[in-house]
């Protein structure tokens, strides 16, 4: 699995540990709108205790615009970091499905674009 990958597509938080730093759903929110920007923006507002609500809209937005499980897993305590890390390795296979609503940075006047390439 690009674990570099993963890493690279959430900067704003510090992973270490691909089991307890997927536990309240953030990082996966983050990932999820860094894969796709737009996807889960508010992410940063999210409570942190509201585990199972952060990972089910980040993997609402995962299952309804790239294709994926069900956020209980993810936030398992008892899930062991082998299994997160399969299921995060699925993440830069996705593909972005037409009409997901992605912001664009950078790219003033370009009005049909409505994603970057999440390769």
């Amino acid at each position: 699995m690009a674990v570099g990958w993963i890493l690279d597509k959430v900067p704003e938080l510090p992973i270490t540990n691909f089991s307890q730093d997927w536990q309240n759903g953030m990082a996966l929110g983050t990932l999820v709108d860094g894969l796709a920007p737009g996807l889960c923006p508010d992410w940063e507002s999210w409570d942190e205790v509201q585990q199972v609500d952060n990972a089910r809209v980040a993997m609402q937005q995962a299952d309804k615009w790239l294709g994926d499980i069900a956020p209980e897993k993810i936030i398992d305590p008892r899930e062991d970091e082998q299994s997160i890390m399969t299921y995060l390795s699925m993440f830069p296979k996705a593909q972005l499905k037409p009409g997901a609503p992605c912001r664009v940075f950078g790219y003033a006047g370009l009005s049909d674009m409505t994603c970057y390439s999440i390769k």
